[in-house]
């Protein structure tokens, strides 16, 4: 799991067997790598995906908040499922 950063692709290239990332202000359809071993889950805020690398939102960084545990967790146990 990782935040939409050279981490998720440093670790697709490596064919690392899933990554998980998370998009917040950057696109993942425009970013992100691809592949079917490859999850992204965009913030669903209004504002995102703003592309912008300073908040001006009035609701400061609600984007990197808006991640429900619940939806990440369904996630990991569909890929542990795969690999195991």
């Amino acid at each position: 799991m990782t935040p939409d950063s050279g981490s998720a692709h440093i670790a697709w290239a490596a064919k690392e067997p899933y990554v998980i990332s998370f998009f917040t202000a950057t696109s993942a359809k425009r970013t992100g790598p691809l592949g079917n071993k490859y999850i992204s889950l965009q913030s669903e805020e209004k504002c995102s995906p703003c592309m912008k690398k300073k908040c001006t939102n009035k609701n400061k960084n609600a984007c990197k908040k808006a991640f429900n545990f619940e939806e990440i967790k369904k996630y990991i146990d569909t890929l542990l499922k795969s690999v195991l």
